[in-house]
C-alpha cells in the first residue's frame, strides 16, 4: 500500500526540484536554448514546452477537481510526446518562458490551497482510478518530471563544458 504524503513535504519536493531545473536552465546560454541536441533532437526550448504541457494538464486537473484531460494520455508515451512536440514546437522561446513561469506559479498556488487529504484520495478527483493516489499523478508530472529533465540538462552542460575545453 502506498503511504500517504503530507502536503508540506509534497510542495517542498515540487519547489526544490523546480528550483534545480530552473538553475540548470539558467546555465544554458540564450543562444543555445533553441539549438537541437539538448535531449535527442529536441532543443532546450522544446523540452521546456514539453514540461509546460504536463504542468498545464496538472493545472487543469486541480482546477476542475477531476481526472481526465487531453486525449494524448491514451497514447503510448513516445507518441504522446511527439504529438506534444508537434503542437508546441513553434512557440517562441519568450512565450515558452512566460507561459512556463505563469503555469508553474498557478500550479503551486492550487497545490497550496488543496486540502491535504485530496492528495491522498482518488475520490477527490472523479474519474481517477480508485487505487491511484493523486499525489503520485502530480509527482510524475512535476517534481519527478523536472528531475528527469534536470539529469538531461546536467549531461548536456557537461558535454558542452567538455566541448569548450577541447576546442
Amino acid at each position: 500500500m502506498v503511504e500517504p504524503v503530507a502536503k508540506s513535504e509534497f510542495i517542498s519536493q515540487v519547489t526544490r526540484s523546480r528550483a534545480r531545473w530552473n538553475r540548470l536552465v539558467g546555465q544554458v546560454a540564450s543562444e543555445d536554448r533553441q539549438r537541437p541536441g539538448f535531449c535527442g533532437e529536441w532543443s532546450l526550448k522544446e523540452v521546456m514546452a514539453h514540461i509546460l504541457w504536463h504542468e498545464r494538464e496538472m493545472l487543469a486537473m486541480l482546477e476542475n477537481r477531476s481526472f481526465g484531460g487531453s486525449p494524448y494520455w491514451e497514447l503510448p508515451t513516445d507518441e504522446r510526446n511527439e504529438r506534444i512536440h508537434q503542437d508546441l514546437r513553434t512557440l517562441e522561446l519568450t512565450a515558452v518562458l512566460a507561459q512556463a513561469s505563469q503555469t508553474y506559479e498557478a500550479l503551486l498556488e492550487l497545490l497550496q490551497g488543496l486540502p491535504e487529504e485530496s492528495l491522498n484520495d482518488a475520490a477527490a478527483f472523479p474519474g481517477m482510478p480508485k487505487e491511484w493516489r493523486p499525489w503520485e499523478v502530480l509527482a510524475s508530472n512535476t517534481y519527478e518530471h523536472y528531475a528527469d529533465h534536470s539529469r538531461q540538462a546536467e549531461a548536456w552542460l557537461a558535454r558542452r563544458r567538455d566541448q569548450q575545453r577541447d576546442a
